[in-house]
């Protein structure tokens, strides 16, 4: 027959491994720091000059929806860049919008970008009748306002890779100045 087991001794035992654990993963901690994480929403270190604001990437129609709902969107302009995200035109048209915006004097102008691959966001863009990558749909009050499609990229194939950013701007512009 076997030997019952001392149950003080087992308790003991696993206070010491935990402690022993603990000691090494502290230890590690302390020798291999990490390293710091890049910033969540564009720009990083330079300081704006105006009042737009950028807002961190849609991934969901709910998520749209909250925004939509915030009181810097439902008294202001938004503009959704909707957008692949990787795609050379894509990414162009987005890091355009957040410096135009960015620097924006109009009080509460923000911009969101929506991302379309994996097709979690093809709700919004029926809604929004988007039906070229990349676009950006102007929403005045929440309500679709305006879109501007660079003419010479069109869609996110095509051999041109940077947007206009000076008609973009003056598209903005204009969007800005009618109330």
């Amino acid at each position: 027959m076997s030997e019952p087991v001392n149950k003080p001794t087992n308790r003991l035992l696993g206070i010491g491994i935990f402690a022993a654990a603990a000691i090494g993963l502290f230890l590690y901690a302390k020798n291999k720091p990490l390293k710091n994480s890049l910033p969540i929403i564009y720009p990083p270190d330079t300081p704006a000059k105006g009042n737009g604001r950028v807002f961190q990437t849609i991934h969901t129609p709910e998520e749209f929806d909250l925004l939509l709902s915030s009181p810097a969107s439902s008294h202001g302009t938004l503009f959704a860049t909707f957008v692949r995200l990787g795609e050379t035109p894509s990414n162009s048209m987005a890091t355009n919008m957040w410096e135009i915006i960015r620097n924006v004097e109009t009080q509460n102008t923000g911009t969101v970008c929506i991302e379309l691959t994996g097709g979690r966001n093809d709700e919004l863009m029926r809604r929004y009748i988007v039906d070229k990558i990349p676009s950006v749909v102007a929403l005045k009050k929440t309500l679709p306002y305006d879109i501007y499609v660079d003419e010479k990229v069109q869609n996110s194939n095509t051999d041109i890779n940077n947007v206009d950013k000076e008609k973009l701007r003056e598209w903005v512009e204009s969007v800005l100045s009618k109330r």
